[in-house]
């Protein structure tokens, strides 16, 4: 009789161990993963923060809009505007010389 108590409370350790486990795996899940707006999907081709100029042009097309914020040819900051449909914001990629430096929606 004297093997079941500590029996119960080997058990009980292990749950709260597992228990706490099973919380530090769910919040690193949903509270570290990257923001839903760091990506744009064209068709079945998704753009990331990273892909040049050319992979954006070529998997997305011409840009609605497009504007030049600053620089010189090397190191110029353009915003891209890219339609998204007809229930959803725009989607605004900064781009710096030639790589994609921001993903954002449009949300005004």
């Amino acid at each position: 009789m004297l093997y079941m108590p500590q029996y119960i409370f080997i058990r009980s350790t292990l749950s709260v161990t597992r228990r706490a486990l099973l919380s530090i795996l769910l919040f690193s899940v949903t509270c570290l993963q990257p923001a839903a707006a760091e990506s744009l999907r064209c068709g079945t081709a998704l753009i990331l923060v990273g892909d040049s100029k050319l992979k954006v042009r070529e998997r997305c097309g011409n840009p609605l809009y497009r504007d030049i914020i600053s620089g010189d040819l090397e190191s110029r900051v353009e915003e891209w505007v890219y339609p998204r449909g007809s229930r959803e914001f725009p989607m605004v990629l900064t781009i710096r010389g030639q790589r994609v430096i921001r993903i954002e929606r449009l949300d005004e």
